[in-house]
Formats: C-alpha cells, structure tokens, sequence
C-alpha cells in the first residue's frame, strides 16, 4: 500500500502517498480545533474546497463534459503523484492540479471527519455519569 522502496526520499514518498498523510493530518487537526470551538460549521469545511474542486473538474480540457468520465475523475482523485522531485526542482502538470485542487479537499475531508469524531467522542464522555 505504502510506497516502502521510496522511504529513501521523504519528498517522494510523501507525494506518491499524499491521500493518507493529508487526510491523517486533516482529521487531527479537526479532532482538537472540534473540541477548542465546538462549532458545527466545521463539519462542512469540506464544502468551499468541494466546490472549487468540482469546477476545476467540469472546466478541466480532459472533462467529463467532453470525454470520458474516467479521465478527469482519475486525474484529480489518486493517492498520490509520483511525478515530483526536489533534488532538481520539478512537479508535472497532473501533480500541481492534485496539489492545487485535491490535496486541500483531502485535508478538508479530513477536518471535517476529525471535527465530526471529536463531537461524538465530548458527546458520549458527556452523556456518562460522573461517579462520585
């Protein structure tokens, strides 16, 4: 699952495994920021960068408007890109749309379930009878 030959080169296998590190991070950070505010409107963090995902989609060249459905869907939605480097700077064009318009879905995604979690976690440790 986890691109264990790339553990050499952090940049990489962080970019050919980005899915998992985003929505982890994501989901941790609503955990805590859920339970600092308690606000509802975090659950729908998701929805802005959903939006503009969405519209970069539809006015993608490659679009479900103008040819395959599975074209654009598998452009934008992966797990990681493999095509980035830092030892001499480079990103292709597939990598930068993922990092643009996927990558803060993900960690939105990812907020939005952290936030959602840490709500039914103060709502069944408040719901307990305190022992006296």
């Amino acid at each position: 699952m986890l691109g264990v030959h790339y553990a050499s080169r952090p940049d990489v296998f962080y970019a050919a495994n980005w899915l998992c590190f985003t929505l982890s991070v994501g989901a941790l950070v609503g955990f805590f920021v859920y339970r600092a505010w308690r606000s509802a409107f975090s659950w729908f963090v998701w929805l802005p960068s959903g939006v503009l995902l969405l519209h970069r989609i539809v006015i993608e060249p490659r679009s479900v408007l103008f040819g395959a459905a599975g074209n654009p869907l598998a452009y934008f939605f992966s797990a990681g890109c493999k095509e980035i480097s830092l030892a001499p700077l480079y990103i292709s064009v597939r990598c930068s749309d993922q990092f643009q318009y996927s990558l803060p879905f993900y960690a939105a995604i990812g907020f939005s379930f952290g936030a959602w979690l840490s709500y039914l976690h103060l709502r069944l440790t408040l719901s307990q009878p305190k022992d006296k």
